[in-house]
C-alpha cells in the first residue's frame, strides 16, 4: 500500500514537493471560492452537468439561472437542449459523487468546511516532511485544521445540496489550477533546477490569473493545464530519448494524448496546440520510425473517441462541436421541458424500419460524405480565424490594450455596466515584465543576425547549427513554447479587447509558456534562488502592500471600475521595475545581475497581485455568490468596500 502511494504520488506530483504545492494550491483558492455564478454561460454548463449527473447529455432540468435556459452556450439539436465543455463535467463526476457521499453523513456544510481543513491539514503534514521537520508538520497541521474547523463551525449556514453539480466543477477548476502549477514545477526543476520550478509553480497559482479562474468553473484553469502537461511530456520525450526510448514514446504519446482530450473542452484551442505540437515534433526529433508514428498515432486517435463519440451521439456527425450547433434562443419548440424534466410532444415521421441493401449503402455514402463536407468547413473556420489573428497582430494599438495597458474602452465598458473592470495581460500579471525587459535585447539580436551577409555556405552552415541546436530537450521545448504561444494567440487577437474579460482569459491557458520563458531568463532564476529575499519582499508587498491599497480604496470610496484600474496601474508600475531590471541584468549594462534586487521586485509583483486576487474573492465580484467558508463571509463584512 505505501510502495502504490508512493508511486501514486510519482506519477501525478513529482515529488513531496509537488504534492505540497498542490494542496497549498487548493487551500489557497478555498479563501476566496464563492458557490455561485461569474460569468452567464456557466448557468448553461452546470445545468448540462446536472443532466450528465443523471446519465444523459441533454438538459431536462434548468436548475441555475433564468427559467427560459436561453443563456449563452445553450444549443438545441432535434428538441433537445445541450451545453458544451462537456470534458469539464467529465472531470467533476467523480467530485459529485464524492460531495453526495459526504452529505449522506454529515451536514453539507460541514463536509465542504470539513475537506478544506483536511486539505489544510494535509498540506502542513507534507511539508513538514518536504523540509525534514515531520513532527513540526503534524503539530501545526493539526492546530490549525482543528482551529480552523471550529471557527467557521461557529458562522456555519446551512448550504442547500442543489448546489452540488456546480460546486464540482468549481472543485474540478481548482484541481486543475493546482495541477497546472505542479506541472509547472516538474517541468521547470526538469529544465532549470528544483528550487526554481517550486517557485515556478508558486508563482503560476498566486501571481497570474490561473489563481483568479482556479474557483470559477470555466475551461481556462483546465486548458492551462493542458499547456503545461504538453510542455514537460514533450521535454521529458527529448531528455530521455536516448537512454530509454520506451520511455520517451511514452511522454511523446501522453502529448498528443493529452491535446487530443482537450478537444472534449475546446476543440479550437486543442487544434492551435496540436498544430504547434506537431510540427516541433516532427522539426526537432532526432529519429522516427512507422512503428513510433503507429504508438503515438494510436494514442492521439484514442485521446479523440470522447469528443467524437458526443458529437455523434448528439449530432450523428463526429466532427461538429458544441460551439458550431444550433444556438438555443428561448423561441424553438423542445421534445422536453426543462423546467419539470416532463416529455413533451414528439415529432417525427416513421422508423424507416425494412429498407434495403441499396438504401442503407446510399445512407453510408451520404454520411461520409457529411462528415467529410464538415471536416472541411472546419478546416476553412480555423483557417478564417488564423488569418483575421494575422492581421489583427500588425495592429500595434490593439496589441497595447490586450498586453500593455487596457484603461476605459468605451466599447467594452458598454457591456461592462460602463465601468473599466479589465486589465490587460500585463497589468494581470506583473511578473510577466520580465518578458517585457528582453523584447529590446531580442529585436538587437534579431537585426544583427538579419544584416549579416551570409553566402550559400554560410546560410546552409547556419542551418545545420540551428537543426542540431533544436535537438537539445531545452531548444526544442522553447521553440514548442514560442509555437503553441503564436497559433493559440492566433485564434483571438482579432476578438480583443472584449467584456467580461477581466484578466483576458482567453489567454489564460498561455500563462503557463510565459512563466516557463520568464525563468528561462538566467537572470530570473538567480533571484529566484535569493529564496529570503523573495519570500520577505512577497509576505511585505501582500501585508503592507495590501493595507495601504484597502485603505486608499476606502478613503476615496472608489467604484469597482475605479478599483480594478487602481490595481492595473500599480501592477504596471511594478512590472516597469522587472523589465528595467532585467534590459540592464542580460544586456549587462551593470556590474551583475543584482539578483537580490531581482527577487525583491519578483516577490512585491507576486505580492501586489496575490491582493489582487483575494480583494477580488472577496469584496469586488460579490455578487458572484456565497462563501463556501462560513468564516471568510463574515471576515469580508468587515470590509465594506461596495
Amino acid at each position: 500500500m505505501k510502495d502504490l502511494k508512493q508511486r501514486i504520488v510519482a506519477a501525478v506530483f513529482g515529488d513531496r514537493s509537488g504534492l505540497a504545492l498542490f494542496l497549498l494550491s487548493l487551500a489557497f483558492f478555498g479563501l476566496f471560492w464563492r458557490v455561485g455564478v461569474f460569468v452567464n454561460d456557466t448557468y448553461t454548463v452546470a445545468n448540462a452537468f446536472v443532466g450528465v449527473a443523471d446519465g444523459h447529455l441533454y438538459v431536462d432540468e434548468l436548475r441555475y439561472g433564468p427559467a427560459d435556459g436561453a443563456t449563452p452556450g445553450m444549443n438545441v439539436v432535434d428538441g433537445y437542449l445541450y451545453g458544451r465543455n462537456y470534458g469539464q463535467m467529465a472531470l467533476a463526476l467523480p467530485i459529485l459523487w464524492l460531495l453526495e457521499l459526504g452529505a449522506l453523513v454529515a451536514d453539507p456544510r460541514l463536509v465542504v468546511v470539513g475537506l478544506w481543513c483536511f486539505t489544510v491539514l494535509g498540506a502542513c503534514v507534507v511539508v513538514g516532511r518536504v523540509v525534514d521537520r515531520p513532527v513540526m508538520g503534524n503539530l501545526v497541521g493539526a492546530v490549525a485544521a482543528i482551529g480552523l474547523f471550529g471557527v467557521n463551525l461557529l458562522f456555519a449556514t446551512p448550504l442547500d445540496p442543489k448546489w452540488f453539480p456546480l460546486m464540482a466543477l468549481q472543485l474540478a477548476s481548482m484541481v486543475t489550477a493546482a495541477l497546472a502549477g505542479v506541472a509547472v514545477y516538474r517541468l521547470l526543476a526538469c529544465v532549470a533546477d528544483r528550487r526554481a520550478g517550486l517557485v515556478s509553480g508558486a508563482i503560476l497559482v498566486v501571481a497570474t490569473p490561473v489563481g483568479f479562474w482556479a474557483s470559477l468553473p470555466k475551461r481556462h484553469a483546465t486548458m492551462a493545464l493542458v499547456v503545461a502537461v504538453v510542455l514537460y511530456t514533450f521535454y521529458r520525450s527529448r531528455e530521455v530519448s536516448e537512454e530509454r526510448p520506451n520511455r520517451a514514446l511514452g511522454f511523446r504519446s501522453a502529448a498528443y494524448a493529452t491535446v487530443g482530450l482537450s478537444t472534449w473542452v475546446q476543440p479550437a484551442e486543442a487544434l492551435t496546440l496540436f498544430v504547434a505540437l506537431a510540427a516541433v515534433d516532427f522539426l526537432t526529433v532526432r529519429r522516427t520510425d512507422w512503428r513510433t508514428l503507429g504508438v503515438v498515432a494510436v494514442a492521439f486517435a484514442l485521446s479523440l473517441v470522447p469528443f467524437l463519440v458526443t458529437n455523434a451521439v448528439v449530432t450523428g456527425n463526429p466532427l461538429s462541436p458544441p460551439r458550431l450547433w444550433t444556438r438555443f434562443t428561448g423561441d424553438q419548440a423542445l421534445t422536453i421541458d426543462p423546467t419539470s424534466g416532463a416529455s413533451g410532444e414528439l415529432t417525427g415521421g416513421d422508423s424507416g424500419t425494412g429498407s434495403d441493401g441499396s438504401a442503407s449503402t446510399a445512407g453510408l455514402v451520404a454520411s461520409i460524405g457529411a462528415v467529410l463536407g464538415s471536416a472541411l468547413d472546419r478546416a476553412a473556420l480555423f483557417a478564417e480565424y488564423v488569418r483575421q489573428g494575422l492581421v489583427a497582430s500588425f495592429e500595434p494599438i490593439r496589441l497595447y490594450r490586450i498586453f500593455v495597458r487596457s484603461g476605459y474602452l468605451s466599447h467594452v465598458a458598454g457591456d461592462d455596466g460602463g465601468e473599466a473592470v479589465n486589465m490587460a495581460f500585463v497589468e494581470s500579471a506583473p511578473v510577466l515584465g520580465v518578458l517585457i525587459g528582453v523584447v529590446p535585447l531580442t529585436v538587437r539580436r534579431v537585426r544583427e543576425r538579419t544584416n549579416r551577409e551570409w553566402n550559400r555556405r554560410s546560410v546552409h552552415e547556419q542551418l545545420r547549427r540551428l537543426r542540431r541546436s533544436l535537438q537539445s530537450p531545452r531548444r526544442a521545448t522553447d521553440l514548442l513554447a514560442v509555437a503553441s504561444l503564436w497559433t493559440f494567440s492566433l485564434i483571438y487577437l482579432h476578438r480583443l479587447p472584449l467584456h467580461a474579460m477581466v484578466t483576458v482569459r482567453y489567454l489564460v491557458p498561455l500563462l503557463p509558456i510565459l512563466v516557463y520563458a520568464a525563468v528561462r531568463l538566467e537572470s530570473v532564476r538567480e533571484a529566484l534562488s535569493e529564496w529570503a529575499t523573495l519570500a520577505w519582499s512577497y509576505f511585505g508587498a501582500l501585508a503592507i502592500g495590501g493595507q495601504l491599497l484597502l485603505l486608499v480604496l476606502l478613503l476615496d470610496g472608489v467604484q469597482l471600475g475605479e478599483a480594478i484600474q487602481l490595481h492595473a496601474l500599480v501592477h504596471l508600475a511594478a512590472a516597469a521595475m522587472l523589465a528595467l531590471w532585467v534590459l540592464v541584468s542580460e544586456t549587462g549594462l551593470g556590474e551583475g545581475s543584482y539578483p537580490r534586487l531581482g527577487a525583491a521586485l519578483v516577490g512585491v509583483a507576486c505580492g501586489l497581485t496575490t491582493v489582487f486576487l483575494l480583494l477580488s474573492g472577496w469584496e469586488y465580484f460579490g455578487y458572484a455568490g456565497e462563501f463556501a467558508l462560513p468564516a471568510v463571509r463574515t471576515f469580508t463584512r468587515a470590509l465594506p468596500l461596495f
